[in-house]
Formats: C-alpha cells, structure tokens, sequence
C-alpha cells in the first residue's frame, strides 16, 4: 500500500513539472533563424523598363512598394535621384523631364531670359532648359578669352536663378562638339564644374551634363577617363545628377551598357537623336539600354535631320516620342532659337525673345508644343486685319508668310477638335478663301484645291479622334496673290 502511494506521488510530482516547464516555455519570445537559400530556388529576375526601376531587396524583409511615376506630370520634382535605373524625386517616385536646349550661349543670349522660361513652363508644360555652352566653336568657352568666359558665367547665373524662382530644372552643358574628345580641354573642364558644383551646391534644380556629343576617334575608354576627373570634383560639392556622354556624338548608348562607370550615384548616360537620320536601329538601342538597366536621358534631339537644316520628319519623331514615353525617359528638344534652320523652334523672320505666339513658331516649335498639349495663342495679323476664323471644332492659324514666285506664299496650322460625345472615326475640313489657291505644300492630311476652297482629309494614323482629343499638327503652304484672306474654316 505504501509503495503504491509512492508510486502515485512520483507520478504526480513529473505531471507538475511537465506543466511548469511547458508555460515557462511558453512566456519565452519565439526565435526564429533564417532559412538559407537553395540553390534551386535562386531565378534571375527580369530587369523591367526604366520607368519601373528594380529594388534590391534585403533577405528577410518585405517585399517593397513598386517605385510609381510621378503624376504631377511638368511639374517640380525638388531634388533628384537615380534609383535603378530611373530619375526619380525624394520619395522615389519615378518622374520625367521634358524641355528644350538653348542654342550656342556666345551666339543666342538673347533667349535666355526670365520671360522665355517662364512660357516653357507655363504655356508649353516644360519642367527642364538646357544651358548649351560650347567650349571650341566661335566664342566658346575654352577659345574665346577670360571676358567672354565671364560672360558666359553670368549668363548661366541669370538662367539658374530665374530657373529657381520659376521651379524650372537648368542642365548646365558642357558642350563639346567639333573637339572631339572630352580630354582635349579636360583641365578647363575640371576647374569650370569645380566652380560651378561649388557656387550652386544648395540648388536642387541644377543637373551637369559634362561632354554633349564625343565623336571622331573618341572611345568610350577616353569618356570614362575624362569622366573619372571631372565628377569627383562636382562631387566634392553636391550628389546633383551628371550627365555623361556616349560615343558617336552620343548614339553609342551601348557601350556604357557593357561598362558603366562605378563608385558615382546619381550619374545617366545621354543619348541624341535626329529623327529624320536616326530611326529605328537607334530606338532599339535606347530601348535596350532602358531594359538593361542603365538610366538614359536624351539631352538631345531633333525632328529634322542631323545636319539641323535638313527634312522634317514628323511621322519618325512621333515614334521616337511613343518609345521615350514608354521607358518614362527624360528628353530636351533643340533647339530655342531663331536662326534660319529646320532644327530652330522660333521662325527666321520673329524678332521676339519670349511672348511667342503662333506664327513665331517654326514646323519644329509646333510639333513640339502641340506634343507638349501646350497652348499656341490665338494669332492676329493686325497688317492684314486676319483674325483666326474658326467653328467650334476648326481652328486655322497663318503662322507664316513670304514672297514667293511672283506672288505670296502663306503658312497655315490647322487643328481638329472633337467635341462631340464619343470617338470621331474620321474628319474633313473645309477652307474657303477670298480668292484662287495653289498648294504648295501639306503634311498631315490630304489636300485637294478647288479655285478659292481647300479640302483636307485625314491620314491613316490620324483619322480617328477620341473623346475631347484632338488632330493639331496639320500643315499647309498655299500660294496665291497678296491679301489672301480666310473666309471660313469648318469640319464637315
């Protein structure tokens, strides 16, 4: 009887326990150990266009917010950085820079003003100028003397401090082009972006574009080098972004893909265009260096040829702008001025400096602000008593006129607005002078001239209008007597 009583209080005594120990257990916090990665659980992950930059994510830890473009659209950023590829604000947000590039500082001066950026941004949806000061040409900075480099400085001050009151982004370039080689004027280079980086270290509006457009024998290696000394010293100074050029007056985006420069945040990589010359083996490699990975910028381009005087092609800088926009990739147009080329946005003829209306607009200048959806101002010929003669979804605009064979040639802009309730499957308008016409010209539509009235039909790619949209780049020269004025203009 006593051993069974033993027996039962040995047993009672090892059930205490087990429970004592088991809630003991249970008040201690739960460690956990990382498990390691297997092998065959490691993928390469797909690196996605350069509006979408990858994150590297530390192991263990949530999988991160996808970076998200900015929806502000041409509006202020504050400062900026590159994150996987991409420009993006202080919140990682991935945003874009759409602007234009001044002409030669030395030569244009005049455009570079208060009033004129004040446009860009406000009227024609800019958020970025691009100061293009040359080094070797005609005054450049490193062949003209020690007045002119002063001048120029304080050109680039007035910009940058306009710039900053206006919330717009200056890129201050260096701007190479019959040198050659960067490392031709290295040294100037390094002492001009030590002072610049240093005098605008709190301005987070400025970006530095070292060396526009290497070309000649010059090699990615040479650029390498040159960039290797000249960032350090922006560098000692402020994080801003840099732009470095590529080979081949900047189209050899693919050699920074297979070495990009190590050791820099915050550095992209310029590629320049001509769409008139460069087309779709051009895009491809732009596009493939987004999906690699490598952050791009256009510092550059025009819709003309490359010479900058040549055929206008609107139809293949349509298609560059679809593929820029697809990859979320910043771009400047070139260029503001009005010198007697095709590349030029300001007509010839225009001695205005800002307050620019239609007619002081070149073919270039309007296809531009029309992708821009900036606005053109309604223009009045007050030689000629014209006004714009327009119905609610037609608007005609004379954007230039001059001599021609005897009698006048005329430059119109035609725009086609949809206000009806749903999508326009086609248009036609119909354009009645106050005397004959012969065309001389169109784009974007097809003409037909009977006597005093003109008919335009759209093309293939513009027939169909959506909802609210509109058709605004429709073009035509007409010949014909002076006075020439239009009676009416509507859509049938």
């Amino acid at each position: 009887m006593k051993l069974r009583n033993m027996v039962w209080l040995v047993c009672l005594a090892l059930v205490v326990c087990l429970i004592v120990v088991g809630c003991d257990a249970s008040l201690q916090p739960q460690q956990q150990t990382a498990q390691p990665i297997q092998a065959e659980q490691a993928t390469q992950t797909e690196i996605p266009p350069q509006g979408t930059p990858a994150v590297e994510e530390p192991i263990g830890q949530s999988e991160p917010e996808e970076l998200q473009r900015n929806e502000e659209g041409e509006g202020y950023f504050g400062s900026l950085s590159v994150e996987g590829g991409a420009l993006t604000d202080g919140n990682g947000s991935v945003v874009q820079l759409k602007g234009v590039s001044s002409h030669g500082l030395s030569w244009f001066p005049q455009f570079v003003n208060e009033d004129a950026m004040r446009q860009m941004k406000e009227e024609w949806g800019c958020n970025v100028f691009r100061l293009a000061m040359y080094t070797e040409e005609y005054n450049g900075y490193c062949s003209g003397d020690e007045a002119n480099r002063e001048t120029l400085k304080e050109l680039i001050d007035t910009a940058v401090r306009a710039a900053e009151e206006l919330k717009l982004y200056i890129i201050i370039d260096w701007h190479i082009l019959s040198d050659n080689n960067p490392l031709l004027h290295k040294d100037e280079a390094v002492a001009f972006f030590r002072e610049m980086a240093e005098k605008y270290s709190d301005k987070d509006h400025v970006i530095y574009e070292i060396c526009n457009e290497p070309n000649g024998d010059t090699s990615w290696e040479d650029i390498r080098e040159y960039a290797e000394e000249v960032i350090p010293v922006i560098r000692e100074h402020t994080e801003a972004v840099v732009l470095v050029g590529t080979p081949t007056w900047s189209q050899d985006i693919d050699r920074a893909v297979e070495n990009p420069l190590t050791g820099y945040d915050n550095i992209m990589y310029t590629l320049h265009f001509y769409a008139a010359t460069h087309k779709e083996e051009l895009r491809s490699k732009m596009a493939e260096a987004a999906l690699a990975g490598l952050p791009v910028f256009v510092s550059e381009f025009g819709i003309c040829d490359a010479s900058g005087n040549g055929a206008v092609d609107e139809a293949e800088a349509d298609l560059w702008l679809e593929r820029i926009n697809e990859y979320n990739i910043s771009y400047v147009m070139w260029n503001f001025s009005n010198k007697d080329e095709s590349s030029a946005m300001i007509t010839a003829t225009s001695t205005k400096t800002s307050g620019f209306i239609a007619d002081d607009l070149s073919q270039a200048g309007k296809w531009f602000v029309g992708r821009m959806g900036g606005e053109l101002p309604q223009v009045v010929d007050e030689e000629e008593g014209q006004t714009d003669k327009t119905d609610d979804a037609v608007r005609a605009v004379l954007a230039n006129s001059w001599e021609s064979n005897g009698g006048v040639a005329y430059q119109y802009v035609a725009t086609v607005q949809n206000n009806t309730d749903g999508e326009l499957s086609t248009w036609k308008l119909r354009l009645v002078f106050n005397q004959d016409i012969e065309l001389q010209d169109g784009w974007n539509g097809e003409y037909n001239i009977t006597g005093d009235t003109l008919t335009i039909t759209p093309m293939e790619y513009n027939a169909v209008v959506a909802q609210g949209g509109a058709v605004s780049d429709i073009g035509f020269i007409l010949e014909s007597a002076p006075g020439l004025e239009l009676l009416e203009a509507v859509m049938e």
